[in-house]
């Protein structure tokens, strides 16, 4: 289709888009729609889904998008898209690192089961690892687990990906599934047009599209005009080319340095935005917006300047709560809703195997969003996220340390290796910055004790050491810039 082609980029007034979505989201909440009942969740998915796009925003936090509460109106065609979806309000990753998190998104299980199922490792052995960082990436780079992305081509999905490179590689073991794997990368702005050259080609398949993009990691790439969207001083700006990660972490950053790092993350967002507004609108021009299952979330959150921290690896809940956006498919006929039932990324694949009509497999931690019936109201009451990878000013990786939230009520992060932990009362301290684990409140051992009943049973198989994988030239380029090694 020669829409897909001649894409060229398109400015959308964020003004009257946004006028737009005020109007509708007011409809949203009014009752005005109907919506489908928690029985009738269930039974979507006989409709079945031809086409899946899934896009995953690197390091996009839920909480600096307007519909999601934000004072600043950072992404208007995320809004829009919003506002004709089905959004959750509070969802987790599993992990706040990009590659521990998109495997586990992928599998539909936490990282400590994908540890034990690859190398027979428990808690216990997890403890004694010296080398945790490197044993982490050894692990996650070669998973015996197999990616549901394999189940789908199995029942005759065209999979495809497009994915900014850097950990979300070849060599980090992504392309299990993929009838095909682009890890070109560039950044939306050279993404997108392969992405329209392959629907051009496959929008009369049935699919399975991955796009994924680092815009808004660090270090933060801004382009012209949104660089100065939210701060047109910019003698405020700090280059952080090169400094992602350890650097970061150890610069002496001012009021206003922090201040300029958290503009450019914003601006960073409103220009992935504006690609996503062409996206959209090209999906649009060939019917297949209305046709298709859509998906659009992140794999972590990002520090910027809370705890003095710049960046992510750790377990807060700046770092680990992301956006959650569901179109179905027009024929479908669900209205646009908000969900308030809590949510996690293990869910996003169990969810795309039922709209696609098929069935779960076993041993999965993730379930089905589509599943929302009254027998299931309470699950996920708890969310769950393991392991650090290079958290904080000290680069810390810790196989031991692990969290649990109970939305609204508690965030716990316990470290076993060191039998420490941190509890925030988020009824009273709402953004967990006060440690109150001290104080010995009752509900530090119970969820000391819920948070243990996730982790791996002691296992009485042999350890298996995983080994490095040979990483080329152009992914340790890529890692290097955005943070992840050296420096």
């Amino acid at each position: 289709m020669e829409i897909f082609a001649n894409m060229k980029a398109s400015a959308v007034g964020a003004l009257r888009l946004l006028v737009v979505f005020l109007s509708l989201l007011a409809g949203l909440y009014s009752g005005g729609c109907s919506t489908p009942s928690d029985q009738q969740w269930g039974h979507l998915a006989h409709l079945g889904a031809p086409r899946v796009i899934l896009i995953s925003l690197d390091t996009l936090r839920a909480d600096r998008l307007g519909f999601y509460g934000y004072e600043r109106n950072t992404a208007p065609n995320l809004a829009a898209l919003a506002s004709e979806s089905v959004v959750f309000t509070t969802v987790a990753a599993q992990a706040a690192q990009t590659l521990l998190s998109h495997k586990s998104m992928f599998t539909a299980k936490y990282p400590l089961r994908l540890i034990h199922e690859t190398t027979n490792a428990d808690l216990k052995k997890l403890i004694s690892i010296d080398d945790p960082r490197s044993f982490l990436v050894n692990t996650f780079q070669d998973l015996k687990s197999e990616s549901m992305v394999a189940g789908l081509r199995s029942h005759g999905y065209k999979t495809a990906a497009l994915v900014d490179g850097g950990w979300m590689g070849r060599e980090s073991g992504f392309a299990e599934g993929f009838d095909e794997f682009d890890q070109r990368g560039g950044h939306l702005v050279r993404i997108l047009p392969r992405v329209y050259d392959w629907l051009s080609e496959n929008r009369a398949e049935r699919f399975f599209l991955f796009i994924h993009t680092y815009d808004i990691h660090c270090p933060y790439p801004c382009r012209k005009p949104y660089n100065s969207l939210f701060c047109s001083d910019h003698e405020k700006h700090i280059s952080l080319a090169g400094r992602c990660g350890r650097r970061l972490m150890k610069m002496r950053l001012t009021d206003l340095d922090r201040e300029a790092i958290s503009n450019h993350y914003d601006g960073g967002i409103a220009g992935a935005d504006a690609y996503l507004a062409e996206l959209f609108a090209a999906l649009k021009a060939t019917n297949l917006y209305d046709e298709t299952l859509l998906i659009v979330t992140s794999d972590h959150g990002e520090s910027l300047g809370e705890r003095q921290m710049i960046g992510h690896g750790g377990l807060y809940l700046e770092q680990l709560l992301v956006p959650l956006i569901i179109k179905f498919p027009a024929s479908w006929g669900v209205a646009s809703r908000i969900v308030e039932r809590p949510a996690q990324l293990v869910d996003v694949m169990p969810t795309i195997y039922e709209a696609c009509g098929l069935e779960l497999p076993a041993g999965i931690d993730g379930r089905s969003l589509l599943r929302r019936s009254q027998e299931d109201r309470n699950e996920h009451r708890y969310l769950v996220a393991q392991l650090t990878y290079k958290e904080g000013r000290q680069q810390t990786s810790n196989l031991a340390k692990r969290a649990i939230l109970d939305p609204g009520r508690w965030l716990l992060i316990h470290d076993a290796r060191r039998q420490s932990a941190e509890l925030f009362n988020l009824a009273s301290d709402p953004q967990a910055r006060f440690n109150m684990a001290d104080k010995k409140p009752p509900e530090l051992s119970s969820l000391v004790a819920q948070l243990a009943s996730y982790d791996i049973n002691p296992s009485s198989g042999e350890f298996l050491d995983p080994q490095p994988k040979p990483t080329d030239e152009e992914t340790e380029r890529r890692l290097r810039s955005l943070g992840y090694i050296g420096n």
